[in-house]
């Protein structure tokens, strides 16, 4: 049985929290998904206030523009405010800084956050690298990030193989 234990640093946990921002906000559905909700609430308003008061359509593409602008400007702000969220959030949840190891084999991995150990079949699960973090995900949702500093790039590769079935 392989195995590696890991104390996670807080630029560990700073790279976790970017890459799943952008796995949540920047996938492509998503982001389509949000900015045409708001293109819509804009052009649903912009078309009311223009025609209350008595405007044309250059005043409804003003609104849906602004509006357009507002969700950009929002995305912006949530992600340059990304490092002083997780830095507060590091400081008040002691299990971000917890002692962390994995152990796998061909059936299934082990996970150990702190004093919670959770073994997972292969079957279950699916791996991605994505820059300095591995992806664990099960059913689709992500269960866990792991710094790739911690893993020798032939136990990298060894997590995805066993994940995709090779």
């Amino acid at each position: 049985m392989r195995a590696i234990e890991y104390r996670p640093t807080s630029d560990d946990v700073l790279a976790a929290t970017r890459l799943a921002w952008r796995l949540r906000w920047l996938a492509p559905r998503r982001l389509a998904m949000t900015l045409a909700r708001w293109l819509l609430l804009g052009a649903l308003f912009g078309a009311a206030t223009s025609w209350a008061a008595g405007g044309d359509a250059i005043g409804a593409a003003r609104v849906v523009a602004l509006c357009a602008a507002v969700q950009v400007a929002m995305l912006g702000a949530g992600w340059l405010l990304l490092p002083l969220r997780t830095r507060r959030r590091i400081a008040r949840e002691p299990a971000l800084r917890a002692e962390r190891g994995l152990r796998w084999d061909e059936e299934a991995i082990e996970i150990r956050l702190g004093a919670t150990i959770t073994r997972r079949p292969w079957s279950t699960l699916t791996t991605t690298r994505h820059g300095t973090q591995l992806v664990l995900r099960r059913d689709g949702q992500v269960i866990l990030f792991v710094p790739a500093r911690v893993l020798a790039p032939a136990q990298c590769d060894d997590l995805v193989a066993l994940a995709h079935g090779r």
